[in-house]
Order: C-alpha cells, then structure tokens, then sequence
C-alpha cells in the first residue's frame, strides 16, 4: 500500500469512527437524559407518597364526638348518626355548627327492624 493509499484509508477510517462516536456520545445522552428524567420522576413520587402517608395519619375515627375532645385535621366522629370529618387543623367545635367540619356520611332514615322481611 503506497502511503497516499495509507493516508486515504487512515482518513476513512477516521471519519468512520469519528460517526460512530459521535452517534454513541448522542445515544448515550438521549439515554442519559431519559434516565434523569425517570429518577427525577421517581423522586416527585416518593414525595407523594411521602406527603399522602404523613395525611394518613390522623385518619382514624374517634368514635361519637365528644364536647371538650380536640379533634385534629382528617379525624372522624360520630355525630346524630352522621359521620363527620375534622378539616380544621384542630377544634372543639361541635360538628354541623361551623366551618371545622364536613359532613362525609349523612345519616340514614330509620328503617324497619327486619322482623318482617321476606
């Protein structure tokens, strides 16, 4: 091989893998970037998760409400056979009489006993 032959073939080569460089660096930053953007994902919702499970909490039912018990945010309570859920950070306050409370479960009319069901 006669050195311009060498020199034309050292080119070619070069460009070639220079091409194949380039579109690996362009893969490798599409998949990098796709990456980024799943972890970056995955974070957001591991905060939501985090957030939802801190809510939960104080989702627990006190039972009948009770004058004088301080009820906290996303706890429940009985109430004239209604359920009511507490959205104020905390109160006292009677569910029905304000703004502290939301009424989730309404009460019922009252049925038969059953006694004379088919």
């Amino acid at each position: 091989m006669t050195p311009t032959e060498e020199l034309v073939t050292h080119t070619w080569l070069s460009k070639l893998l220079t091409g194949i460089a380039e579109r690996m660096n362009e893969r490798h930053s599409a998949t990098e970037s796709k990456v980024l953007r799943l972890l970056q994902t995955q974070q957001q919702l591991l905060q939501r998760v985090a957030a939802l499970e801190a809510a939960m909490a104080n989702h627990e039912h006190k039972g009948v409400w009770q004058s004088g018990t301080v009820y906290r945010k996303h706890n429940a309570a009985t109430y004239s056979g209604s359920t009511w859920t507490c959205r104020a950070a905390q109160t006292q306050q009677q569910p029905g009489t304000g703004m502290d409370w939301v009424l989730t479960t309404k009460r019922g009319k009252d049925g038969r006993d059953g006694r004379d069901a088919a």
